[in-house]
Parts: structure tokens; C-alpha cells; sequence
């Protein structure tokens, strides 16, 4: 899909977060179809740079998840969404963390 749309600064890695590393942090970390929201801040917040933000894609809106996500994050929105040719709800949330990361990690 980079290759498609031009786009030059763009890193794509397909395989497990957990396992990734990185020099420098991400400003933006999206997720799709990942289990819950409490569980993509858990394994990936060492990824994120300082007043970065995740971009998780939900389907119906999530309460239970927005309720568990740890204090150190904050829910910043949650948008509804109209996907063409799709049935059913879909919705975007937009986190950040909102305190310093310690040791790379929240």
C-alpha cells in the first residue's frame, strides 16, 4: 500500500510487536484487529516517542476496553466511523500516553 500511494517515510513491518525494536520511537502506532486496547499499550508503549499517540481501529465502540486501559494513557477521542461497503460499526480510538515513560516504558 506505501508503494501504491508514494509514500516515502513510512516503515511497515509485518510480524509481532513484541519482538520489534527500535532505535527511536514511533509518533504514531496504528493497530488493527488487535484483542483489546489495554493489551496493544502493554506491548507496544516502547515503541511510542514522547507525545505520541496510538491509532486503534474498533469495531462496535468499546466501552469495556476504554474502561481498562491503564491510568497512564488517555483517551484523547473516539471517532465513529462510515467504512464503504461495510455493515456494522466501525470506530477509531486515539490514545496517548500522559505521562513521562520511564526506562522506555510506561
Amino acid at each position: 500500500m506505501a508503494i501504491e500511494l508514494g509514500l516515502a517515510n513510512i516503515a511497515v513491518h509485518c510480524g509481532r510487536v513484541e519482538a520489534y525494536r527500535s532505535p527511536a520511537g514511533f509518533a504514531v502506532i496504528t493497530a488493527r484487529a488487535f484483542s483489546d486496547l489495554a493489551g496493544l499499550v502493554k506491548v507496544s508503549s516502547q515503541l511510542l516517542s514522547a507525545g505520541g499517540r496510538w491509532l486503534a481501529m474498533k469495531g462496535v465502540y468499546p466501552d469495556d476496553e476504554l474502561a481498562l486501559l491503564p491510568h497512564e494513557v488517555a483517551v484523547d477521542a473516539v471517532h465513529r466511523l462510515a467504512v464503504p461497503g461495510v455493515v456494522g460499526e466501525r470506530h477509531l480510538v486515539v490514545i496517548s500516553a500522559v505521562q513521562q515513560r520511564i526506562e522506555g516504558r510506561l
